[in-house]
């Protein structure tokens, strides 16, 4: 039986695994120097001749198969969104303490694909807090009137926000109710958590300075190559027998080649020597630092460009190499594409003026619907639906549930290209 003590360490791991930090403090997982410059080069030749130099390795590679959906799921498990609470809490503990706290407003914000949204709802949940759900873009046109009065309800109770970038819409008639909204929220002595999207931040802080009214954003710290494999391994640590993961050119390992007990924290420590273990993975492959730079250090980017870098193979399709690295493996190998061969969404050659507004008012809003995209677009409806489907078409947009919302396969390339093109863009 588990003690008090040990779920209080239990807390203390998950919040400093899943630890928030100021939105300035924020840095980006570096890129390793060698990516840099192959970048730059595959980049020129695609814009030049839309060319990609062949690779011998990726043609011998073809005899690898996608992991199939079932044995993908105890790999690479869905990330339960939940556990970034206990962070949430840690970040605010001063806050949350202080009878009169220097301001009755927090602010958390959140990159796309980090989860962040997500655990704030839980966070006000579990703490029994009026959660508010956003209101609908048709609402948000109108002025939000119904909504907004339910702000006003069970005024004794704190409130979570958990999506402020629901509050506003880039049009006309698409401000007033998030103004309103601040102007509500700091006129009262009512503890509140707001929670926003990074894009959305960005654009309310450009447009009607919310900076200036609120405390400065928490949000989660980047996960860099370290954390990944943590946190990956952790992910993969329910299968009993465990997994190995290697690289599939030349066998390395690119996740200890053990498997990991731990708690749902994912911040329990190997019951081997995770020193020894953590030496011999960082000289055997530098395919996480990659990734971790690649997806800006958010952690539902990365997870999902870790699920499209898994393969399986016969044995009689790896190389000999390989298989001596194989053959002392406990469970089952899983193999990951190298970095260089890990097909990524990019944007189409002809990408034009109307591409790229959809691309950003998608990213401003956390996704919209085909309707309300065409009456914020400067465009016919024709050329909306048009550039929707061609983009989805290229793995860069996704439509659940009518609404549609940039991918997270494709929202490194996403944003990559409207900060090159001068689109105002988030802090991450």
């Amino acid at each position: 039986m588990r003690s008090m003590g040990d779920n209080a360490s239990d807390k203390q791991h998950t919040r400093d695994f899943w630890r928030f930090i100021r939105l300035d403090e924020y840095k980006k997982p570096p890129e390793p120097p060698r990516e840099t410059v192959r970048k730059g080069i595959s980049g020129l030749w695609t814009r030049l001749r839309g060319y990609q130099p062949s690779n011998k390795s990726a043609i011998e590679q073809e005899n690898l198969h996608i992991v199939p959906q079932s044995l993908l799921d105890q790999a690479a498990a869905r990330p339960e969104w939940h556990v970034l609470a206990h962070g949430v809490s840690g970040a605010l503990k001063e806050w949350l303490a202080a009878d009169e706290p220097d301001c009755w407003l927090q602010v958390v914000v959140g990159a796309p694909y980090s989860g962040v949204q997500e655990a704030l709802t839980h966070w006000g949940a579990s703490k029994q807090w009026q959660v508010i759900e956003a209101p609908r873009p048709d609402q948000v046109l109108q002025g939000g009137e119904g909504w907004l009065a339910g702000l006003g309800e069970k005024k004794d109770s704190p409130l979570v926000i958990p999506c402020l970038e629901g509050c506003y819409l880039r049009h006309y008639d698409g401000l007033s109710l998030v103004n309103r909204v601040l102007d509500l929220l700091t006129a009262t002595r009512r503890r509140c958590v707001i929670g926003c999207d990074s894009w959305a931040w960005a654009f309310l802080v450009k447009a009607l300075r919310f900076d200036s009214a609120l405390p400065h954003p928490f949000t989660l710290e980047p996960f860099d190559h370290n954390r990944l494999e943590r946190w990956f391994s952790q992910l993969a640590g329910s299968r009993k027998a465990g997994f190995v993961f290697r690289q599939a050119d030349n066998g390395k390992a690119v996740l200890p080649a053990i498997p990991l007990h731990e708690d749902h924290t994912g911040a329990r420590e190997s019951e081997r020597g995770q020193s020894n273990t953590e030496s011999e993975f960082n000289q055997a492959s530098d395919f996480l630092k990659h990734l971790a730079a690649h997806s800006l250090g958010i952690p539902g980017v990365a997870w999902i460009i870790w699920r499209h870098s898994l393969r399986s193979s016969p044995i009689e399709a790896v190389d000999d190499k390989s298989k001596e690295e194989v053959t002392f493996d406990q469970g089952t190998t899983i193999w990951v594409k190298p970095w260089s061969q890990v097909d990524l969404p990019s944007l189409p050659s002809a990408s034009d003026h109307c591409h790229l507004f959809l691309l950003h008012s998608l990213l401003l809003h956390r996704g919209l619907p085909t309707d309300i995209l065409v009456q914020l677009s400067p465009f016919s409806p024709a050329e909306v639906i048009r550039s929707l489907h061609h983009l989805r078409s290229a793995g860069l947009l996704e439509q659940t549930e009518e609404l549609w919302r940039v991918t997270a396969l494709g929202y490194p390339a996403v944003r990559q290209e409207l900060k090159s093109e001068g689109y105002l863009v988030d802090h991450f």
